[in-house]
This record gives C-alpha cells, sequence and structure tokens, in this order.
C-alpha cells in the first residue's frame, strides 16, 4: 500500500493533503495508509475512494492492503484474515475468482 501512494506522489507531485480530499478521506488516515508501519484493516469503501484518488482498479488497491497486512510483522494473528474479509467483501464473482487465483499464486511462490 505505501509503494503505491508513494508511487502516486512521485509522479504527479500531489501531496497527501490533495490525495486525501480526492479520496474524500482525512489526511491522517491517507499518511497512515502511506506508513511502512503495520496497516490496519481498512473498509473496503476506504479502500475503493483510495483507488478512485489514485487512478487505481480498486482490485489492485484492495490485494495491495492484503499484501501489506500479509507482510508486516510475519503474519501477525489474524490480521491477513482480517483484511482479506475486508478487502474481497462485496466483489462481484468474476472478481473473486481471480482473487483466488493470485491468491493461490502467491501462496504456491512461497512454498
Amino acid at each position: 500500500m505505501a509503494e503505491l501512494i508513494r508511487r502516486h506522489r512521485e509522479s504527479t507531485g500531489e501531496g497527501y493533503t490533495l490525495i486525501a480530499q480526492r479520496a474524500g478521506l482525512s489526511e491522517a488516515t491517507v499518511r497512515r495508509m502511506a506508513a511502512a508501519t503495520p496497516p490496519r484493516a481498512s473498509k473496503p469503501e476506504i479502500l475503493d475512494n483510495l483507488a478512485t484518488a489514485l487512478g487505481l482498479s480498486p482490485m489492485i488497491v484492495r490485494l495491495a492492503a492484503l499484501a501489506s497486512a500479509d507482510s508486516s510483522e510475519g503474519h501477525r494473528g489474524g490480521r491477513t484474515g482480517e483484511v482479506l474479509g475486508a478487502a474481497l467483501k462485496g466483489l462481484p464473482p468474476q472478481d473473486l475468482a481471480a482473487a483466488a487465483v493470485v491468491m493461490e499464486s502467491l501462496r504456491n511462490q512461497r512454498s
């Protein structure tokens, strides 16, 4: 997640305030999402709003949120499931199927 926000800021020159305004979020929320610290689970609406502000697909931002949580502090108890549930909630069946393929691929790479 932090990498997506950092790259967007570098390519556009936009600050946290502008990104937050376009996403309908507080600047503090965007800064928290951009921090290298372990993320908290975000509601799908927040991730989708951030995706819009960054000009990205909501699916990409949801998967980035999942990957950020998954990599934080060695899979802290329950965090991945919490973020996965929030990220995938409300996706249409075809997107759920695509997410399953991505997750299976990631699982195989770790083996």
